[in-house]
């Protein structure tokens, strides 16, 4: 790149962080308030001796949510304060992991909902196979 495409593109990013200045200081608030708060989470639910469906479907929320707060938060950031991408890998990672980690957590919500369900409204149903 010439010294003029590297000071626009200095410029861009600039300009593209100010504008999302308040979206960068609430993500960095949720990734070091989420960080600490699912770390705990899993080391009290991988600790639990009786494990029961809901202690599983908390651990599983709790990893998820941590691997958000530890790749997906910071990569988000980056982008926030870096407008143009550094690369083609970078487009396709980048809504790979937002769009994973957002229908895994979906998931594992829709799971315990629905284990939930069968442990309150059929009871006698839900600890058969049938």
């Amino acid at each position: 790149m010439t010294q003029s495409a590297d000071q626009l593109r200095t410029i861009l990013d600039s300009r593209h962080a100010e504008d999302n200045l308040h979206v960068t200081i609430f993500l960095a608030l949720i990734c070091a308030m989420g960080t600490p708060g699912n770390f705990l989470t899993v080391l009290v639910s991988a600790r639990r001796r009786e494990k029961s469906s809901a202690t599983i479907f908390v651990l599983t929320l709790a990893v998820i949510d941590l691997a958000v707060c530890g790749v997906v938060v910071p990569l988000k950031l980056y982008e926030l304060n870096h407008g143009t991408y550094s690369g083609p890998a970078w487009c396709r990672l980048n809504p790979y992991l937002t769009a994973a980690s957002l229908l895994s957590a979906g998931f594992v919500l829709l799971a315990a909902a629905v284990d939930r369900y069968r442990a309150v409204c059929r009871p006698v149903q839900h600890f058969s196979l049938r």
